[in-house]
């Protein structure tokens, strides 16, 4: 159960108890269906009757209410909201091992790309062609793995674990079985679309790491004697490509 609702159901029953503590409490309120008055026994009875009901459907409703699902916009995520995002999926059975993965590759990826930025500033000089010129293409690795993560919470957002265990054993309910052989395809589908932006990413950020080390080792002075340079550009546009 979502954090949310856990506090939305304690509040929410916290609320009915001390309302009930007002009501029926000799020092306060003190409604009694014993009382002199016809008029306040009545409406102790009532409320005596109303309130539980009130209670129960409350818990109810919370309970079985669907969590909203908010998918992120391409171009409106960043570095720290990406990874309070994929923090929700640590228990997750169906996207706990990516969603760890992906927050270990946040971490690589900062990592690379700072370690990037400081062998461009002890080589080249700062705002010369050959310093942007890698200093692009290290910063559109590290936007292409953004994107790729925006792409795979979004697909991870309308998967929901209890569908997909009961999707897993269909043959034993009543629902057709060719239905939900075909939306079990479906949740593998995107659950493998997930994945593999988890592979590309991880790719990025192995060629990032090669692009640091040549670029320190290397005594090249231009993009055409880094081989990290044209990698990391092939995969950005195979990327870009299979995305469209």
């Amino acid at each position: 159960m979502k954090k949310k609702k856990i506090k939305k159901l304690i509040f929410g029953n916290l609320g009915f108890l001390i309302g009930f503590v007002v009501l029926f409490s000799p020092g306060l309120l003190g409604l009694s269906i014993v009382d002199a008055s016809a008029v306040k026994a009545a409406l102790s009875l009532t409320l005596g009757i109303m309130m539980p009901a009130g209670m129960v459907a409350y818990n109810y409703k919370t309970i079985s209410q669907k969590n909203d699902v908010k998918l992120i916009g391409t171009n409106q995520y960043s570095v720290e909201g990406i990874r309070q995002e994929m923090k929700h999926y640590l228990g997750s059975g169906v996207f706990g091992q990516v969603a760890r993965a992906s927050l270990d590759e946040l971490d690589k990826c900062e990592k690379m790309q700072a370690g990037v930025d400081e062998v461009l500033d002890r080589k080249f000089e700062k705002g010369s062609l050959t310093y942007q010129k890698f200093d692009s293409i290290a910063k559109a690795a590290q936007d292409t793995i953004l994107a790729n993560m925006v792409n795979m919470l979004n697909r991870m957002k309308v998967i929901d674990d209890g569908v997909y265990a009961r999707l897993q054993n269909y043959k034993h309910d009543d629902i057709p079985d060719d239905i939900q052989i075909q939306q079990l395809e479906l949740y593998n589908k995107n659950i493998a679309a997930v994945k593999e932006k988890r592979n590309q990413n991880e790719g990025l950020i192995y060629k990032l790491d090669e692009l640091r080390i040549e670029l320190a080792a290397s005594e090249a002075v231009d993009a055409a004697g880094i081989k990290a340079y044209a990698e990391i550009d092939t995969l950005i546009k195979q990327i870009e490509y299979y995305q469209n």
